[in-house]
């Protein structure tokens, strides 16, 4: 089920966008940032259904949604699916010596490459790969990043002891967004302090579940990691269970002393796979 959702995804977006000739706004939730939050949250659950079945993890769905994200061309999306694909790629082939040398050589090169482009004069140089060019002005000028950090800007100028503690009312705009760009300020307005208690939970989660299961680990950053741009979680998405899941996954297998690796179907407490 989770293959054919995952897959099926797939084939409908390139074959709406290259051969319907399908606006990116059109597709999956009226905005193309979300696309790559769809193909993130699909890709986990891939991932969950794998290991839970006992099967090796294939790097083709990460490698999938890392060109569908070039394709619709959001800056959050591009690096989330990246860093995503180093991840498990990095786990897959760790323990090759000479394969892992190869990873972190190509993870350096993108890293000069990304500053190069931020910081230099490549921007000028003029390439026919598609959508090239859009792709290189944001990440020259951030200028997604630098909406949202207007967005952001005005929210903390408005903060008080009042707003600190309780949040304020979802339908106040700020530098004419009612949308906060950022699942975490979205906690702290409808949550307050508490939603900053929350987000420490997420992280001490975190922390447990890369010493439990390396690939879930990953899935579970690389969503903490698109939150910060987009509201992503806890926002009323349809995918607010994965993100759960991974939240509780952690917490249930120590207190199960599950071993770190692949768990199988064997050692998953039943209750972990609600």
């Amino acid at each position: 089920f989770c293959w054919i959702i995952f897959y099926g995804s797939i084939v409908y977006f390139f074959v709406s966008k290259f051969v319907l000739d399908s606006t990116l706004h059109s597709l999956f939730a009226y905005s193309r940032n979300h696309i790559s939050v769809y193909f993130i949250n699909a890709a986990a659950l891939l991932y969950i259904s794998t290991l839970t079945s006992g099967r090796q993890i294939s790097l083709l769905p990460v490698f999938l949604i890392f060109l569908v994200s070039i394709v619709s061309i959001g800056f959050g999306g591009i690096i989330s699916c990246l860093i995503f694909l180093f991840l498990l790629a990095y786990y897959k082939f760790s323990r090759s010596l000479w394969t892992h040398k190869i990873i972190l050589f190509f993870a350096f090169v993108y890293l000069i490459l990304g500053l190069w482009i931020m910081f230099g004069d490549i921007i000028d140089v003029s390439t026919s790969l598609y959508f090239s060019n859009e792709i290189l002005i944001k990440l020259k000028n951030l200028s997604e990043l630098g909406g949202r950090l207007d967005v952001w800007i005005e929210y903390f100028e408005k903060l008080d002891i009042t707003r600190f503690l309780f949040g304020s009312s979802l339908s106040e705009s700020f530098y004419g967004f009612s949308n906060l760009h950022s699942s975490y300020f979205l906690l702290h307005q409808r949550m307050g302090f508490f939603g900053i208690i929350l987000i420490c939970l997420f992280s001490y989660s975190l922390l447990k579940m890369y010493s439990v299961n390396f690939v879930y680990f990953s899935c579970f950053f690389v969503l903490l990691l698109r939150g910060l741009s987009d509201t992503t979680f806890l926002a009323g998405s349809s995918f607010d269970f994965v993100f759960l899941y991974f939240f509780l996954f952690a917490i249930i297998s120590l207190k199960k002393q599950i071993k770190p690796g692949i768990p199988s179907a064997k050692n998953i407490p039943k209750q972990s796979l609600g």
